[in-house]
Order: structure tokens, then C-alpha cells, then sequence
């Protein structure tokens, strides 16, 4: 199993937001949840600057957009074990299934409701001379990476 690397080429490696659609999601989900707390606020009769909250409900949700930075890594063989099968049972470990297609390289999503989940946090596992390349966000493959050394 190889080390894990951040993948993303140019601005991608360093924006935070990795599409538009992301930006979008992003950006509604934020006001969404600006309007649900100034109305908690409204009805307890507190008053915050509405440019402080807003700034400090954007920090706030910074970790969910680092989450997604692309990133990879690459596994041979775990011992005699099927590895395709290993990576397939590590992915649920982590809260991921399988988006099957045929012709198509192995592709993972979460598994909560599509509103609340980003393309940017897939995870596609491509056979590559020998080698299984697994890509996709950096905490889940630290995480999926991190079960994969505990089976080795």
C-alpha cells in the first residue's frame, strides 16, 4: 500500500471548492442554515451582526470542504487476499457503497440522501498495471487507507 498524495493539479490542490456544483450545494446549504439561526436568534430576541454570524457559519463549515480534497493512493496485495473484495468491505466500513456500472471502474458514494452528499466525495478504484488506484477525497482515504494497513 503506498503512501496516500494529494491529486489535485493547479488551483484544484489548493481551492477548497472543487466544482461549481459543490460551490452551489455549498453556498445554500450555508443559507439555509444562516436563516434556520437567525430565526432561533429572531425568537430569543438576541442580536448579532449578521455579517459576524454568516462569517462565522462560513469557518464553520471550512472541515466538510477540506474533507473533499482529491487525493490517492495505491494497493498490490494484502496478503493472499482478494484485494478488489477487501477494498469492497473497507468502502461500507467507512460508510460508502458501491454505484455499480458496467464497463466502468469501481465507483463509491456515501450512503446518506443525494441532497446532502457532493460528487466530489466518490471514491473510484481503477486497475492500473497490477496495481488498484484509489482515489477520491483525503479523509475518507486516510480512513479506508488506515483499514486496509490494519488487514496487511
Amino acid at each position: 500500500i503506498t503512501e496516500l498524495k494529494m491529486t489535485g493539479r493547479g488551483l484544484q490542490r489548493w481551492a477548497l471548492i472543487q466544482s461549481w456544483s459543490q460551490f452551489v450545494s455549498w453556498l445554500a446549504w450555508l443559507c439555509l442554515a444562516f436563516l434556520a439561526v437567525e430565526l432561533v436568534f429572531l425568537l430569543l430576541e438576541v442580536d448579532v451582526p449578521r455579517p459576524l454570524l454568516f462569517a462565522g457559519m462560513a469557518i464553520g463549515t471550512l472541515p466538510s470542504l477540506v474533507w473533499t480534497l482529491p487525493a490517492e493512493f495505491r494497493v498490490r496485495s494484502l496478503r493472499g487476499r482478494d484485494v478488489g473484495q477487501v477494498l469492497v468491505l473497507a468502502t461500507r466500513g467507512i460508510g460508502y457503497v458501491s454505484m455499480k456500472a458496467e464497463g466502468q471502474p469501481m465507483r463509491y458514494r456515501q450512503q446518506v440522501p443525494h441532497f446532502v452528499r457532493w460528487r466530489e466525495a466518490e471514491i473510484q478504484i481503477i486497475a492500473e498495471g497490477g496495481w488498484l488506484r484509489v482515489a477520491g477525497p483525503e479523509m475518507p482515504l486516510r480512513n479506508l487507507r488506515r483499514e486496509l494497513l490494519d488487514l496487511a
